[in-house]
């Protein structure tokens, strides 16, 4: 009888020890970030898989990593729009606020992102002069549609000859001119403002690309040779086509090779349709122009005041329109003052019909 009972607290002690031993296992496979997580902390946990940014500009060429769906991500510091989190052990960046949930002690305990924007070695920045910044449209500085405050940081994402587009937010913004203050950081990588050809042309004899569509005002840049052939970035304009009389005539602004430039209509030939516009609409509130028909693989160019009446050049062209589901959409190429301005989705135009 005592071997018996010997045996059964030997084979209990055995069991709870194994059982022990399984839990202790399990809690050692975990990974490190469950095991760091306490209710004392702030987490995000993405919905879905989030980009995760270099500095508070959600733009592409500040993107560093992607924090994954339904994982969980230290906070250590938060602005009302977007947090500061860590990826893992070396790697931290910025993320939109609304792209997950937070739990923990997130309002005690976090801190408020206060880093100015030139400690950002990936940034270009503009400080801005000490009188109000006068903000455009387009990059050759026609249609201001705001004003940037005196003695402020913004970040500038591309840059058009003298013009830099300023980005106030994810969704607004607009270009400035070198004048307007002190730039400095990471200018030299900024991308060039992308080229959106409306159509293809010809050269034809004598045809020549000017600085302005305006022989008086203009300086020539280039004689083409006959049969070269140029892309049609915006136009037609009308402007001065003679010295000695008051003649004007519609030009186009082309690009061959690096050089863009104007073009009188009649040294030219079009090889596919020539972009007359033959509609009008209005810039609806949240409208913006992008470089494609297309939100996932596009840029976003500019953001266009309500209100503004725009000329339709091309569409329309049927393209993805959210980022997180396969919405599809029509969209219409539009230009301002004879600037092409980019693809706009249908539903942020309001169309002339008279």
């Amino acid at each position: 009888m005592e071997h018996s009972v010997k045996n059964i607290t030997s084979t209990r002690t055995i069991g709870l020890i194994t059982v022990l031993a399984i839990a202790l296992a399990g809690v050692l496979l975990l990974p490190d970030q469950v095991l760091a997580q306490t209710p004392e902390e702030c987490w995000f946990t993405p919905a879905h898989d989030t980009v995760l940014f270099a500095a508070p500009v959600f733009t592409v060429t500040q993107q560093i990593g992607v924090a994954r769906g339904g994982e969980s991500y230290a906070v250590t510091a938060q602005a009302p729009d977007y947090l500061l989190i860590g990826l893992d052990a070396e790697t931290q960046g910025y993320v939109k606020r609304n792209q997950g949930t937070l739990s923990g002690t997130c309002q005690m305990n976090i801190p408020v992102i206060s880093v100015p924007l030139a400690a950002h070695p990936t940034l270009c920045v503009l400080n801005t002069a000490a009188q109000p910044v006068p903000l455009f449209v387009e990059s050759t500085l026609q249609t201001q549609h705001d004003t940037l405050p005196a003695n402020a940081s913004y970040a500038l994402i591309q840059k058009a000859g003298a013009s830099y587009y300023v980005y106030v937010d994810e969704y607004s913004g607009g270009w400035v001119s070198t004048s307007a203050g002190t730039i400095s950081g990471a200018c030299d990588v900024l991308p060039g403002e992308p080229m959106i050809y409306t159509a293809t042309a010809i050269a034809l004899q004598h045809a020549r690309l000017w600085s302005a569509p305006d022989i008086y005002q203009g300086t020539v840049l280039v004689t083409l040779e006959p049969g070269t052939q140029v892309a049609i970035l915006a136009g037609p304009v009308r402007g001065p086509i003679s010295y000695s009389s008051a003649l004007a005539g519609d030009w186009y602004q082309a690009r061959w090779n690096s050089v863009v430039g104007w073009v009188w209509s009649e040294r030219v030939t079009f090889t596919s349709e020539s972009p007359v516009p033959d509609d009008t609409a209005l810039a609806l509130p949240n409208a913006r122009a992008w470089s494609q028909p297309n939100v996932k693989t596009g840029q976003m160019l500019v953001a266009i005041p309500a209100g503004i009446s725009l000329q339709i050049i091309a569409g329309p062209v049927s393209g993805p329109i959210r980022y997180d589901t396969d919405a599809t959409g029509d969209w219409y190429q539009v230009s301002l003052n004879g600037t092409v301005l980019g693809w706009v989705w249908v539903d942020r135009l309001a169309f002339d019909t008279q």
